[in-house]
Formats: structure tokens, sequence, C-alpha cells
């Protein structure tokens, strides 16, 4: 009897979410969230409202942004 495989693996699922290290004052650090509702990338700053990109950060945001906005055309039906 031949050895039939199974389904392949389910695809991994792309992130909704990603963050990025940003600072609220007086050395403290939170958290940025690039994520995607209703299709749309948005940006959501820590409950204080107000934060500041260290310079360190600020290509780890424009890739978050990027990889993001790729998931959301997918998600509407477009190439990239």
């Amino acid at each position: 009897m031949a050895h039939t495989p199974g389904p392949p693996p389910a695809p991994r699922p792309e992130p909704m979410q990603w963050t990025v290290p940003v600072s609220v004052g007086a050395g403290q650090q939170r958290e940025l969230v690039v994520t995607i509702a209703g299709g749309e990338v948005v940006l959501v700053p820590p409950p204080s409202g107000r934060c500041m990109l260290p310079e360190d950060s600020d290509a780890q945001l424009l890739e978050a942004v990027r990889e993001a906005r790729r998931v959301a055309r997918e998600m509407r039906g477009w190439s990239s």
C-alpha cells in the first residue's frame, strides 16, 4: 500500500501587529503599534497619546508601515 501524503501545511499567518519602541519623556520607553483595521494601516500611539521616535527606531517604523501596507493590500486582494 503506497503512502499518500496529507494536505500541505497551512501557511503561516502574517503578523497583524508590529511594535516600534518610542520615548514618552523622562527616559520612559513605550511602544507605538502599527496594525491593520478594516484593510487600512493604523498607527496606535502609547496611552499618553504623545511620543517621540528615537533615531534608532525610525528604520523600524518605516519597515513596520511597509509590511503592514503589504499585508493590507493582500487582504484587499491587491498585488504588491
